[in-house]
């Protein structure tokens, strides 16, 4: 009832102001500051990445970072060029094999592709939490409107129900505290202690991490076989095409996957519980070297 007042009064509200001129709710010294910092060059503002606060960086150090992270050869490769048009053949030939076997059909290929896709685009977010000055920063891919952004989609769609049957998975931070509320600290030697993956998503190689996924897939879903097949192949093909552009020139990323698509956060949870089943980690995992 309060949701459907609530509808009512905006209605009415957009009806009765809608004719009127719009009115900016800033002043005019607060615009013309915004115009200077929209036109200075020589800074970079960004989100950080912990604590919600904003940062605003010299361009230099901004782009001294990006590069110091982009020349790692064994994540990320340079591109002569955009290979968005063969990227996109490569993905129709997937889609088609696809239809062939009944497993989508076309209203789902509308979906999935893109006539228009958009290259990627690198960016990344500050860690002034950290100790570094400059701060070090999270790479982040920006897929709005790239050539996988509804494939990552689609895939996330079916990878979900995995994630949330771990015995480990935490959706947030008050989940965890609501999971806390059950435990009992009596004694006084007893710590907090928490662990974190250096890098996860930019370091968990490609034949372990898909090994993962089939291994989750096989024995904790009750998807048809072809469409786990499929399922893998959108997988690698996503892994393996994930480019994106930054200061004038084209990247691939050749290991992990990139911090910003829709399944990424799936996908590593899946990769570290591994393929021994509930909670047992899969004791290849030590070649990821950063973890």
């Amino acid at each position: 009832m309060f949701q459907k007042n609530v509808e009512t009064e905006l209605s009415l509200l957009h009806e009765t102001t809608s004719d009127l001129p719009p009115r900016n709710n800033l002043t005019m010294k607060e615009k013309r500051a915004l115009n200077t910092l929209k036109n200075d060059h020589d800074i970079v503002i960004r989100k950080a990445d912990k604590g919600g606060q904003i940062v605003i960086l010299n361009k230099s150090d901004y782009v001294f970072e990006a590069h110091r992270q982009l020349s790692d050869r064994e994540t990320y490769l340079p591109l002569e060029k955009s290979p968005l048009n063969i990227y996109a053949s490569e993905l129709d030939a997937l889609l088609q094999e696809a239809l062939s076997f009944n497993i989508i059909d076309d209203k789902l290929i509308a979906f999935i592709k893109n006539d228009t896709p958009k290259s990627a685009i690198f960016h990344h977010l500050p860690k002034i939490h950290k100790k570094e000055r400059p701060p070090v920063g999270r790479p982040i891919i920006a897929g709005i409107g790239s050539l996988g952004e509804n494939l990552c989609e689609f895939i996330d769609h079916f990878l979900q129900p995995l994630v949330l049957r771990l015995p480990s998975y935490l959706r947030d931070s008050g989940h965890l505290l609501h999971s806390l509320d059950n435990y009992q600290w009596n004694s006084p030697n007893l710590k907090w202690a928490s662990i974190d993956v250096a890098s996860l998503y930019s370091c968990i190689p490609h034949d372990l991490g898909l090994q993962a996924i089939e291994f989750h897939l096989n024995q904790y879903s009750t998807y048809d076989s072809n469409l786990i097949t499929f399922l893998l192949k959108s997988i690698y093909f996503l892994l393996t095409h994930n480019f994106f552009y930054f200061d004038r020139k084209y990247y691939l990323q050749c290991r992990g996957t990139a911090m910003g698509a829709k399944f990424a956060p799936s996908y590593a949870n899946l990769f570290l519980v591994g393929f021994g089943g509930e909670g047992e980690v899969c004791e290849r995992q030590h070649e990821c070297k950063e973890m």
